[in-house]
C-alpha cells in the first residue's frame, strides 16, 4: 500500500524552485514528482513514483523520457544543488571539514544495464553485477552531504589486448587468458603502464583524482580522506603536487612495507613489536610508546592508543604513520593510518581519519530510504540522472534538519530517517485534510477510494 500525494512537500516545492533556471516548466513537474518519490515513496522506480499522484499522474514512457531523452543536465542539477549547500551556516563549508573519497557498488539482477561489470564485493565475499560509484563526500562536525560522483567502467580486455598488440608489445597470450578476469585486468593495467601505451580506459584511482580535482575547484580545500583502496602512489602524489598546503589521512593495509633501521617489514609486525615493547616492564619506555588520543567527533569525544612516527614507506617516501587501537590494553586489530602533514600529531590525524565514517551511513540511508540502488533504467545517462537526484534528496533531508547529524553508534534511522519523516509527515497531512472536506461534502467511502486508489 503507498500513500497518495495530493500536495508536494513544502521543503521539495521551495528547493525546486532554484532550479527554473535549469528546468523549464514541464521538466519541474517531473523534478518535484521525482524528489517526493524518493523521499516519501516505497517503491523508488519510476512506476512506482509515478502512481502516488492523484491529480496529475502522468504517462510512465513521459516519465522515462524526462530522464533518457530530457536535455538537462546532472551536472547543472549538482552545481546547483552545492550552491544551494553554501547559502545555509549549517551546511556551508568549514574550515575544519573534510573530503571523504570512497565507493560503494550497486548491485543489479542481470546485464541489461550500460556500464554494469563483474566486480568482487569483499564485503561479501563473492562477485555480482554492479555498477560501482566513486563518491566525494563532504564532512564536519554540524553535517555532511555527498560531493560528487564518478561511475567505473570496468576495462574491457579484447579492447586493451588489441591497444598492446598495435603498439607490438611482447606477452604471453595464453598464459594472460589462464587467470580469471580480475588477474587479467590488473596484468593488462601492468602492461599498458609498463610501456606506455596509450589508451582510454581509467581505473578507480583516476575517479578519485578527478573528483579531488572537483572538490578543490568548488573550493572544498579541506583535507582529503580515504581508505587503504585509494591510499596508492597515483593518489597521493596527485594532492601534494596541488602544493604543500593539501593533505591527506589514509589508512595503510596491514601488509604495507615500512623501513624500520635497515630493514623493510610489514607494518603489522612493527605493530605487533612496538606493542610487546610498550608492554615489557623491562623495556626503557614501558608504558609510553603508546599513549591516549583524545578529540572530538561530532560534539562526541573519542578515545584511543596511538603511537606515532615519521617513517619510511614503500613507493610512498617518508610519511608521518599512527598505529591505534581501541583500548589501553591494545587488543585487537590496529588501526594503520598514513598522511602527508608531518607535523600533526596522533590525535589530529586519528580525528580527521574518523570523519571518513559519514559515508558509510550515507550510502546505507541513500539505498534503504531513498533508492540509489533502486533504479530500473538502462540507459546510463538516466541512471546518472538518478544519482543526482538522489543526491539532492539527501541534501534537501540535511537543509530542512540542522540536528539530523550522523555520530557514531547512534541509530542512523533515528537521525535521518527523523528528518525524512518530516516530509513525509506533510504529504500525510495533505491527505488527510483532502479526505476531511471531501467527508464535509458528503463525498462517499468508496468514491474516495476510487479517486485516490485509481484501476491501472
Amino acid at each position: 500500500m503507498y500513500v497518495p500525494v495530493l500536495e508536494y512537500p513544502q521543503g521539495i516545492e521551495q528547493v525546486s524552485q532554484e532550479f527554473a533556471n535549469i528546468l523549464n516548466e514541464n521538466q519541474l513537474e517531473y523534478f518535484k514528482k521525482y524528489l517526493t518519490g524518493l523521499t516519501c515513496s516505497v517503491n523508488k522506480t519510476i512506476s512506482g513514483i509515478n502512481r502516488l499522484f492523484v491529480f496529475d499522474r502522468r504517462n510512465q514512457s513521459s516519465f522515462n523520457r524526462f530522464f533518457t531523452a530530457s536535455p538537462w543536465d546532472k551536472t547543472e542539477i549538482n552545481r546547483g544543488r552545492l550552491e544551494l549547500l553554501q547559502r545555509e551556516p549549517h551546511t556551508r563549508k568549514k574550515k575544519k571539514g573534510i573530503v571523504i573519497i570512497d565507493d560503494t557498488h550497486n548491485e543489479k539482477y542481470g546485464q541489461q544495464f550500460e556500464m554494469i561489470a563483474k566486480l568482487y564485493d569483499h564485503s561479501q565475499g563473492y562477485y555480482h553485477w554492479a555498477h560501482d560509484l566513486v563518491t566525494a563526500h563532504y564532512s564536519d562536525e554540524k553535517t555532511d552531504y555527498p560531493l560528487g560522483f564518478r561511475t567505473y567502467e570496468q576495462m574491457d580486455v579484447e579492447q586493451a589486448l588489441s591497444y598492446l598488440d598495435e603498439a607490438g608489445v611482447v606477452y604471453d597470450k595464453e598464459k594472460l587468458q589462464s587467470y580469471r578476469a580480475s588477474i587479467q585486468r590488473q596484468k593488462i593495467w601492468k602492461l599498458l603502464n609498463k610501456h606506455q601505451v596509450e589508451h582510454p580506459f581509467v581505473d578507480k584511482n583516476d575517479l578519485a583524482c578527478q573528483l579531488i580535482d572537483e572538490a578543490f575547484d568548488n573550493g572544498y580545500t579541506a583535507p582529503i580522506v580515504f581508505d587503504s583502496w585509494f591510499t596508492v602512489p597515483k593518489v597521493l602524489n596527485h594532492i601534494e603536487q596541488k602544493g604543500k598546503e593539501y593533505y591527506y589521512v589514509g589508512q595503510l593495509k596491514a601488509n604495507r612495507n615500512i623501513l624500520v633501521g635497515n630493514e623493510w617489514q610489514h607494518i603489522s609486525a612493527w605493530a605487533e613489536q612496538l606493542v610487546k615493547d610498550h608492554q615489557n616492564p623491562d623495556h626503557p619506555q614501558h608504558r609510553k610508546i603508546f599513549r591516549e588520543a583524545t578529540f572530538y567527533f561530532k560534539g562526541l569525544k573519542k578515545s584511543y592508543w596511538a603511537f606515532s612516527k615519521v617513517i619510511r614507506i614503500s613507493k610512498l617516501a617518508r610519511k608521518r604513520v599512527v598505529i591505534s587501537f581501541k583500548t589501553a590494553e591494545l587488543k585487537g586489530d590496529p588501526k594503520f593510518f598514513v598522511s602527508n602533514n608531518k607535523l600533526w600529531n596522533a590525535p589530529k590525524i586519528l580525528s580527521i581519519g574518523r570523519h571518513r565514517w559519514p559515508v558509510e551511513p550515507f550510502y546505507e540511508v541513500s539505498k534503504g530510504f531513498l533508492g540509489l540502488d533502486k533504479y530500473e533504467l538502462r540507459d546510463f545517462t538516466g541512471i546518472e540522472k538518478h544519482w543526482a537526484l538522489v543526491f539532492l534528496a539527501y541534501s534537501i533531508v540535511k537543509l530542512q534538519n540542522p540536528d539530523c547529524i550522523m555520530r557514531s553508534g547512534d541509530d542512523i534511522q533515528t537521525t535521518f530517517g527523523d528528518g525524512l519523516r518530516s516530509l513525509q509527515q506533510e504529504v500525510l497531512l495533505s491527505l488527510c485534510a483532502y479526505c476531511y472536506e471531501a467527508g464535509k461534502q458528503d463525498v462517499s467511502f468508496n468514491e474516495l477510494i476510487e479517486q485516490l486508489f485509481p484501476a491501472t
